[in-house]
């Protein structure tokens, strides 16, 4: 019977380490938590070795010109799911896994990927695992999903595996999609808003400007507000653009290095009414990724390294990147997590799930809990911010026309 090298936190007496027989690592998993022990590492103890340290990835500013290349071969969010979903149907239908990859790529209509989905199927029949199959197809699926088909592939499930990770994929998307919603409506709103008074400013205003001069009569306050606005924007607009390119050039450059975009994140998440949809859709992401992770049987380390690579917001990847190396040096999650910007509740939570050995449940229940808040701050946002929005932008483009509109009757005076 194979042995299995674990590192374990016992409730109360912290981390312990030591070997355990059993007939794979699902039973020795098995085995550890029916102890009331929280698994942090397990693998073959001819394969042990020590946890790599987690270091933060380098600035790559080139990187786009490698993605160019590969976005012909690189799936959709979407299509991403279908393929998962796919194979999982087709697993359950007791196909082989290179029978399905085989159909799946049949029905592709986009030829690199065609192509992508045939070769990983030849290197299935070479003998290599599915796991390295797919990571040597990069654009297919995401790392993380990777890593869960190796641990699908250990413990049996892959069909499992497979279909939590569509429905991960899918839940991703739903929540971008909610922010989309949030954001993208207001900020189209004050752009149309905003040309449409730049039109009447720059355009029409001057020319009755310039029919009050050639008659000598003065023209009414609000209109002489907005022929000052538009002479000044005549005069120094070049300037004024280019001042705006030069900030936009300097924030996009500093904004791809890490320490700008630490900075960058950290602001997003304390603005006033935008930082806590932001926070409360990275705790959801925190909570759903590593929850999920856990389930399906990979360890804390592994799994907090693959969640904080799929975190958006770098305040919260820095803080769950610091809980990592936490556990690692023997503290607990919880106490790892505590701190700004994860919320107290979480490593409440946790710590709850690590004192009665239910983490994977206590995550899946808060990864549903900030699921729900997101969509409740994505409503009370867009209750708050039409109204705003009428009124700012009633008040914009009503001066301006009550500034047109008070020339064109002082005209019809004149005549």
């Amino acid at each position: 019977m194979p042995a299995f090298q674990y590192t374990v936190l016992a409730p109360g007496q912290g981390r312990r380490q030591g070997t355990l027989e059993a007939a794979d690592a699902a039973s020795a998993a098995a085995s550890l938590r029916t102890q009331g022990l929280f698994v942090l590492r397990l693998v073959p103890q001819q394969q042990a070795q020590e946890e790599p340290a987690l270091l933060h990835r380098p600035v790559e500013p080139l990187a786009w010109l490698r993605h160019l290349k590969r976005s012909q071969r690189t799936l959709r969010t979407q299509e991403r799911i279908f393929l998962l979903e796919q194979l999982a149907l087709m697993l359950r239908s007791g196909l082989t896994l290179v029978q399905a990859l085989e159909a799946a790529a049949a029905e592709s209509q986009r030829p690199a990927v065609k192509q992508a989905l045939r070769r990983v199927a030849e290197q299935l029949q070479q003998g290599r695992q599915f796991s390295q199959a797919l990571a040597s197809a990069p654009g297919l699926v995401p790392p993380f999903v990777v890593q869960l088909v190796q641990s699908g592939e250990v413990t049996g499930q892959l069909e499992h595996v497979l279909a939590q990770s569509a429905e991960y994929l899918r839940r991703q998307a739903m929540l971008r999609g909610r922010l989309a919603s949030a954001l993208v409506y207001p900020a189209v709103v004050v752009l149309v808003a905003v040309a449409v008074a730049a039109f009447l400013v720059l355009k029409v205003i001057p020319k009755f400007a310039t029919f009050f001069a050639r008659r000598g009569a003065a023209l009414p306050w609000a209109t002489q507000l907005l022929v000052d606005l538009s002479g000044w924007i005549s005069r120094y607009g070049l300037v004024l653009l280019a001042g705006l390119v030069v900030l936009l050039l300097g924030f996009l450059v500093l904004r791809s290095t890490d320490w700008g975009r630490l900075r960058w994140h950290r602001l997003l998440l304390r603005l006033p009414v935008l930082g806590p949809v932001l926070t409360t859709a990275a705790m959801s992401q925190l909570t759903q990724t590593l929850g999920m992770l856990l389930h399906s049987g990979m360890n804390l380390l592994e799994a907090l390294r693959i969640t904080a690579g799929v975190i958006g917001n770098r305040a919260v990847r820095q803080q769950v990147e610091q809980a990592a190396q936490g556990v690692l040096e023997g503290g607990s999650l919880a106490q790892s997590l505590r701190g700004r910007p994860v919320p107290e509740l979480v490593p409440r939570m946790v710590a709850v799930g690590e004192r009665t050995g239910s983490l994977e449940e206590v995550l899946e229940e808060l990864g549903r809990f900030y699921d729900e808040q997101l969509q409740n701050h994505v409503r009370r946002l867009s209750a708050m911010v039409e109204p705003v929005l009428i009124l700012v932008v009633g008040l914009l483009v009503g001066f301006v026309y009550f500034a047109f509109f008070q020339a064109v009757i002082q005209m019809g005076a004149i005549r």
